[in-house]
């Protein structure tokens, strides 16, 4: 099935087999709307079924290359020349990725979690000519770390998503660190946004819009908060889902670094059909919106595919589906790029990941 998104969006599916029966996965690139240019990726991995979680995963899309991480190696993609450069960090992990208009270069946010550091969780920028290069060792990994925020040292980057960005900043959901088990701790509603300003190479922290959550809910209800980019704009999803698989969906626009203006409430409920039903339970974290185009928001959903839901007709279809007993699913939003990774200094791709091209 081919999604009808416009000219410069392209859907991409990583799937991955939860048989242990294979030592393969694909990952599906829908090019649209020439469907002749559509590709589908099978990236196949030497690792042996009882480790096929090890092979890697796409952390997200941006200017057109695939960012994919395994353990503490790095992959980028251009899936429009097959161009794929590779690196290593020794710990921590690339956060994010982006254009800085007056150096004209690709810069990288490396985030450590430093539990030695008052700070906490530092981070360090890194221009990507260098992690590509053949002089990766003259990196300095012990110094030259900053702090991501003064007032709150155990906030970072929510790790499921991909960041949202501007031309003069880059969003992410935020996750509090602590030391119990369950890895995160609740995130105060006044800290539960990060913002990296690209000019001044700092972090801020600012508050979701609408009403604090309070309560040990919060945990929850923040999982179900998102962010992604429209025209340029940062738009900001909050879902609330029923035990009988209705929906609600608020939708909110950024007019500046801080204000918010609610754009509108959606309210999803199709009995004959709705995929969003299928979620495991109402608390489910992962499903997501992605963006919104050509009037349809869509929907990643981790165990179901793609969804789509018509901001006009106010329905919702399946557009690309999955296998909920075998597969999980990660959804992301992809513009093709005319970038070429040729001038970088390639190192060769690793054993473990083989991408070949399909028909």
């Amino acid at each position: 099935m081919y999604l009808n998104l416009g000219a410069v969006s392209t859907i991409i599916l990583q799937q991955k087999d939860l048989t242990r029966r294979s030592n393969r996965y694909q990952m599906k690139l829908l090019f649209l709307p020439e469907k002749r240019s559509s590709k589908q990726i099978s990236v196949s991995s030497t690792l042996s079924a009882d480790e096929i979680y090890n092979v890697p995963d796409l952390l997200f899309s941006y200017h057109g290359l695939l960012f994919f991480i395994e353990d503490y190696s790095y992959y980028i993609l251009n899936p429009i020349t097959e161009e794929l450069v590779t690196f290593d960090l020794p710990f921590g992990q690339i956060q994010a990725f982006y254009f800085h208009p007056v150096a004209k270069e690709y810069y990288a946010i490396w985030i450590y979690v430093n539990t030695k550091s008052l700070s906490f969780v530092e981070f360090k920028i890194l221009k990507l000519s260098l992690l590509l290069s053949d002089n990766l060792d003259v990196i300095e990994v012990e110094t030259g770390w900053e702090k991501v925020s003064d007032v709150v040292p155990h906030i970072a980057p929510r790790s499921v998503g991909s960041p949202t960005w501007t031309k003069e900043a880059i969003y992410w959901m935020a996750d509090r660190l602590c030391f119990c088990d369950c890895d995160t701790c609740p995130v105060s509603c006044k800290t539960s946004i990060m913002v990296f300003d690209i000019e001044k190479e700092n972090f801020h922290i600012t508050s979701h819009p609408g009403e604090e959550c309070g309560g040990y809910l919060s945990l929850y209800i923040h999982a179900h908060m998102h962010l992604f980019e429209m025209r340029g704009q940062v738009i900001f999803c909050k879902f609330a889902f029923s035990s009988f698989g209705k929906a609600t969906i608020d939708i909110w626009e950024l007019e500046d670094y801080y204000n918010w203006s609610l754009s509108r409430t959606i309210r999803i409920d199709d009995v004959n059909f709705n995929p969003v039903s299928y979620i495991d339970s109402p608390w489910n974290p992962y499903v997501r919106p992605i963006g919104i185009v050509n009037g349809d928001l869509i929907i990643s959903h981790i165990r179901r595919g793609v969804l789509a839901y018509n901001l006009h007709s106010q329905t919702t279809r399946m557009l690309e589906g999955g296998d909920i007993k075998l597969a999980i699913i990660y959804v992301f939003l992809h513009r093709k790029t005319v970038v070429s990774l040729g001038n970088y200094s390639k190192s060769l791709p690793t054993p473990n990941l083989d991408v070949c091209y399909l028909s």
